[in-house]
């Protein structure tokens, strides 16, 4: 996947930037991590808080990695499927690469 993101950098630069956020959370996902640290990536590499609530249990980070208070997540577009929830908190019309930081 790297090549092909290399090679569709001269092509698409955004392309490339979603291929790149791709790839970094199927290496999360294959190394197994937990929750935690796939929110603290959505954060980081968006540049922004992204939260999770599993089972009643929420993880909230900001974007610079770090464990934010808890805050007021319904006001922000969520998705859900059954016991778990997650969200980025961001202003401004939705695109497909929020990405801010992470890639260059």
């Amino acid at each position: 996947m790297q090549e092909l993101a290399g090679r569709l950098t001269a092509l698409d630069p955004e392309a490339s930037a979603s291929l790149k956020v791709i790839a970094s959370f199927d290496a999360l996902v294959a190394g197994g991590v937990g929750i935690e640290a796939l929110v603290r990536a959505a954060a980081v590499l968006g540049g922004t808080i992204a939260g999770a609530r599993i089972g009643g249990r929420t993880t909230r980070v900001d974007a610079d990695g770090r464990v934010a208070p808890e805050g007021d997540a319904a006001q922000w577009p969520q998705v859900s499927d059954g016991d778990a929830t997650v969200w980025i908190e961001r202003d401004g019309a939705p695109h497909a690469n929020v990405f801010s930081r992470g890639f260059g």
